[in-house]
């Protein structure tokens, strides 16, 4: 039996145990967005959260920020969406990359590419169960993504996959002019465990096997720093 065989039989099991078990299919699930926090993200305006706190914006709780690092492993391939505003407000979210006919401001419109991953928290899997998160990358920090990728590619290389390695999230300061934001930044950490990789291997075969929903928010800040920055000779580079 070929590997790919094995790994669309494991991927039916794991659905079928969501199905039969809890009456809800695995596309029935909402992955909450894992968000940095800008001086006009709607929680810091409320006061729930401080400028540079990482949250998860389904459940609005605060999963690291500047110091306080948030351990994580990768499940999954990432992938691309981009984002579309009118002004302050949320116009959609669409799939792939930026089509090359659209420029990333035009008039009070505002685009902005993302490159995502979906991640566990090795806070909730010491529980022994953990739900996935999407992580995001934009503008200045694709930087971060493609350090992230370059990890990946480097246990792939060595024959391992990225949830065998764990990660650490932290938020740093980026500067442009006049403005200021945050961004997400990424460090090597630890092996993963054998716990956290077998909870691993079974998010990786069901977010392979089904087409998740992801949360949409209207907590998407994008500040005039970052659209500077995409409007530079940097932007699409990436």
């Amino acid at each position: 039996m070929t590997k790919e065989v094995v790994k669309k039989e494991e991927s039916a099991v794991v659905n079928t145990k969501f199905t039969e078990d809890l009456g809800i299919d695995i596309t029935d699930i909402t992955v909450g967005r894992i968000s940095v926090m800008q001086s006009m993200s709607q929680l810091v305006q409320s006061e729930e959260a401080k400028v540079g706190d990482i949250v998860n914006l389904l459940t609005g709780e605060k999963i690291a920020d500047k110091q306080n690092a948030a351990e994580f492993i990768v499940v999954g391939k990432p992938f691309w969406y981009w984002i579309e505003k009118n002004g302050d407000e949320f116009v959609s979210r669409n799939a792939g990359r930026l089509p090359k006919n659209l420029p990333y401001v035009d008039g009070n419109i505002n685009r902005m590419e993302h490159q995502s991953f979906y991640i566990l928290l090795a806070s909730e899997l010491k529980d022994g169960f953990a739900m996935p998160l999407e992580l995001s990358f934009r503008s200045s920090s694709m930087a971060t993504a493609r350090k992230l990728c370059s990890f990946i590619v480097k246990l792939y290389m060595m024959n391992k996959q990225a949830h065998t390695k764990v990660f650490n999230l932290t938020s740093l300061v980026s500067k442009k002019d006049k403005y200021t934001w945050y961004i997400p930044n990424i460090s090597v950490g630890r092996d993963s465990t054998e716990e956290e990789i077998s909870i691993a291997n079974v998010w990786v075969n069901t977010l392979a096997a089904s087409s998740t929903k992801v949360t949409h928010t209207d907590d998407e800040v994008i500040s005039k720093g970052e659209v500077l920055d995409d409007t530079s000779d940097f932007a699409g580079k990436f």
